[in-house]
């Protein structure tokens, strides 16, 4: 009984392995009419936006933090003045 599940095991294990094999052919990433090469750009596009626009957040978020800072440390040097 051992025996015939670890068969199955090792049965399984290389239907996997040659399900998996590398050597099948990659997928055709290509576009196949002009609409999904449009389409691709459009959507490559709206990426670099939303990357741009991120960066302008960060460096807003940033700004704010360090206003915030320095206003922070102008009051303690008033106090302690």
């Amino acid at each position: 009984m051992i025996e015939s599940r670890a068969a199955r095991l090792r049965r399984a294990i290389e239907a996997t392995r040659i399900q998996h094999d590398p050597a099948t052919p990659p997928i055709d990433l290509a576009p196949r009419s002009t609409h999904e090469a449009i389409t691709r750009q459009l959507v490559e596009d709206i990426g670099q936006d939303v990357e741009k626009l991120a960066a302008k957040v960060d460096r807003i978020t940033w700004t704010i933090l360090a206003t915030i800072l320095a206003a922070v440390v102008v009051k303690i040097l008033e106090t302690l003045t």
